[in-house]
């Protein structure tokens, strides 16, 4: 015994002198600035809520958290999938949909200073997945079975047309402005993804990312389902608005930069240091095989200065002797690439997903299988990594909504979001009723 936990002691000090070496050659990574608000609005804060006929537009109310009520209201009577504003703010599209639909999907182009509706546009059947609006048109992006769709109505006579139907699986989409860009994997299965890009004119080029896999293999689909077979790929997709370029993440493997104006395309490894009690915990206690693994879904967001925050988690179906599926879902954690160094920096273990609030990332995770759900509450921390404020440890949580100091979180309770001072990490009230959503920047993404 005694002999073991001498051994213990001395493995503990090796890897640590190993990590210091290892974290003193490890590259650095960039602290992004936060966006800076402009001196003055350049459009209106508008706002989507529930009606009793259907989601609502108008403006946003002092607290930002309801429609103002003396303000113009239009009637969208769907959901809404996706918007963007025009240039100079002079008109706004939002893509509506059925919630239990694939079809049924409208392109509204409403005036945003007086809230009135200018027209109306039908889009061809499939799920609304993102717009932009280009040079003289908006661009839909639509998905349905394996296939993609590109649908362009003109914003002068709001005529739709489609341009492209492309036969492959849509993984991810980003928008910079009036352009498009989307993750493809094959139509069904698992293999080698592809980047589109959907210029503001409407003109689609695409390249192939020969060293990444990306997509769902669900079985054959005359055949009743395997559960313990099924397997998902999902990358991360990122894109840098200014620079042009595009970043892929997978949860394993190279990270595929590409630029938007060429189409080239460069790989590059990450220097991922493992932390000191990790190593020692893979030695003590080796990892343990994954059973029916379903795979890692990511997420990412471009921070600015060179930074990326990627997320997400793992998920495995397993089934058991009496044919009953279960599945559990582990987050992979927060963590910050740096593109200029390729240096990375691990924010937080029990991430699965974040929100971006000024200067503070709004950090929420959950652990969750048949019987049990656990969680990290919410953590919020600075660019910079450092921790600003905890609250709700050991709960699952998700941010509704963060805006002006204050942020709405749902801890699972039926209509009602508590809701936390930023600044302070004060908990303030209970919020028994929906929130508004917010429509800032300049679209959806």
């Amino acid at each position: 015994m005694k002999r073991s936990a001498l051994a213990v002691l001395v493995a503990f000090v090796t890897l640590a002198a190993v990590a210091a070496a290892a974290s003193s050659r490890a590259p650095t990574v960039a602290v992004p600035q936060a966006a800076k608000s402009p001196a003055k609005e350049v459009r209106p804060l508008l706002a989507v809520v529930p009606g009793a006929r259907g989601p609502v537009l108008g403006r946003a109310d002092k607290r930002a958290i309801w429609v103002a009520r003396r303000s113009p209201k239009v009637r969208l009577y769907n959901s809404v999938r996706a918007w963007a504003f025009a240039p100079e703010a002079s008109a706004i599209a939002l893509a509506t949909q059925p919630e239990a639909s694939d079809g049924g999907a409208k392109l509204h182009f409403v005036e945003p200073w007086l809230l009135s509706r200018v027209a109306v546009s039908r889009l061809p059947w499939g799920n609304v997945a993102a717009l932009a609006w280009g040079d003289d048109r908006v661009n839909v992006v639509l998905q349905d079975s394996g296939q993609i769709e590109i649908v362009s109505v003109d914003a002068a006579t709001h005529r739709v047309s489609v341009p492209a139907k492309i036969d492959r699986a849509l993984v991810g989409s980003d928008r910079a402005g009036g352009r498009l860009v989307l993750l493809t994997a094959p139509a069904h299965g698992i293999g080698t993804a592809s980047l589109v890009v959907i210029e503001p004119t409407g003109v689609l080029r695409s390249v192939t990312l020969a060293e990444t896999q990306a997509g769902t293999d669900a079985g054959d689909k005359d055949s009743p389902p395997d559960f313990a077979k099924m397997r998902q790929n999902i990358p991360a997709l990122a894109v840098e608005p200014d620079a042009g370029r595009a970043f892929v993440i997978p949860a394993n493997g190279s990270v595929a930069e590409v630029s938007l104006s060429t189409l080239a395309v460069s790989y590059h490894s990450l220097a991922q240091p493992v932390s000191l009690l990790g190593r020692l915990h893979d030695w003590v206690e080796p990892k343990a095989e994954a059973k029916g693994l379903t795979g890692p879904v990511r997420t990412a967001r471009w921070l600015g200065s060179g930074v990326v925050a990627v997320t997400g988690g793992d998920e495995t179906a397993t089934v058991d002797a009496s044919n009953q599926v279960h599945v559990s879902w582990a987050p992979a954690g927060l963590t910050l690439i740096d593109t200029n160094t390729w240096g990375t920096k691990l924010i937080d273990r029990g991430a699965d997903s974040f929100a971006v609030d000024g200067d503070s990332l709004l950090v929420t995770g959950s652990t969750w299988s048949d019987s049990d759900r656990t969680g990290m509450g919410l953590a919020v921390y600075g660019f910079d990594g450092a921790r600003k404020l905890s609250v709700f440890r050991g709960d699952a949580a998700r941010v509704v909504l963060a805006f002006r100091g204050k942020a709405y979180v749902d801890l699972g309770r039926p209509y009602t979001a508590t809701v936390v001072d930023l600044a302070s990490g004060r908990i303030l009230a209970d919020r028994h009723a929906p929130l508004a959503r917010l429509l800032i920047g300049d679209g959806s993404n």
